[in-house]
């Protein structure tokens, strides 16, 4: 599977990246953290790791901390679709409903034009 393309390929941040989104998935942060981290470690400007810490740190309930590092991910490629829907969530959860729906409809334009 795709621990062992992992450790077939440890240069291969991509792969921790698709780990940690599985995980995430499976519903274990604690452990898709550590492969964004891993990610991170070889591809320190990768936004979809960022984005995935993010994500761990929304559901944690750590907020200002998912907003800074969803907002840092932003910094690294403006584009993405779904760091525009965590940072939303994030709002959202904050109780800033205004900037909640502008991160939303920045995801939705994003989508739009073609972005993933």
């Amino acid at each position: 599977g795709l621990r062992e393309q992992i450790a077939s390929t440890p240069t291969d941040s991509l792969l921790d990246v698709r780990l940690g989104y599985l995980l995430l998935k499976k519903g274990v942060p604690d452990e898709a953290w550590l492969s964004f981290a891993e990610a991170l470690k070889l591809t320190p400007r990768s936004h979809a790791a960022l984005t995935g810490e993010g994500i761990v740190l929304s559901c944690k309930g750590n907020l200002k901390e998912a907003e800074q590092t969803l907002k840092a991910a932003l910094v690294l490629n403006p584009d993405p679709v779904r760091t525009h829907y965590e940072l939303g969530v994030v709002y959202e959860k904050l109780g800033d409903l205004d900037k909640a729906l502008f991160e939303y409809k920045e995801g939705i334009n994003k989508h739009e034009q073609g972005r993933k």
